[in-house]
């Protein structure tokens, strides 16, 4: 029997952010999770906040595989076993906004007074969980959806202050198994859409 499929330029893409932007945040402990995404095009809930411009280096959605080999008698690798996997998601805030400093050091410990003053509190409390979607424009008029309903910041890069380059915070987010989609770790969703990203 032949293989099947053909080659199909419109299925190449590239990925960039939506025009109303391209990351979400919204905190899990308060979080209705009826309100959580399940197809590509569905305007966000409310609860939702924009995290702003992220850095030109956008999302990167990495996926580390651990497994191990069993050998047999003479080294051969008869098996290959599945092992653990663990998926995350890095990128660079580039706005000091309520919402991503929040996600960074923890809800509770920035806060903004009524003049608008910013006060970010380092400790060592806990992480907050939060729920993040991603949203991306892609080639040929689609959008594709990410949404993961349960992360927590699992490292934070150094933030340096130059007078070249933007303060960044650059995080790393740990995508946690979920019950609210069977048990994986996070959901993508492609759809044509109406208009143009």
């Amino acid at each position: 029997m032949a293989a099947t499929g053909t080659l199909d330029a419109s299925n190449a893409s590239v990925g960039k952010p939506l025009a109303s932007g391209g990351a979400y945040i919204a905190f899990a402990d308060t979080f209705d999770t009826t309100k959580l995404p399940t197809d590509a095009t569905t305007a966000l809930d409310a609860s939702f906040q924009n995290a702003g411009y992220i850095s030109e280096d956008g999302l990167t959605n990495s996926t580390d595989i651990s497994s191990d080999s069993i050998t047999a008698w003479g080294g051969t690798v008869v098996i290959q076993t599945d092992g653990t996997k663990t998926e995350t998601f890095q990128l660079s805030f580039i706005e000091s906004n309520l919402t991503t400093l929040q996600a960074i050091y923890g809800k509770g410990n920035v806060t903004q007074s009524a003049s608008g003053e910013i006060i970010v509190r380092k400790n060592n409390t806990s992480q907050p969980n939060l729920v993040l979607v991603f949203e991306i424009g892609l080639t040929g008029n689609k959008v594709k959806r990410i949404v993961v309903p349960n992360a927590k910041l699992s490292s934070l890069d150094d933030v340096t202050y130059t007078d070249s380059d933007a303060i960044a915070y650059s995080g790393t987010y740990t995508a946690l198994a979920s019950s609210l989609i069977d048990g994986d770790t996070s959901r993508e969703y492609i759809a044509e859409i109406v208009s143009g990203v």
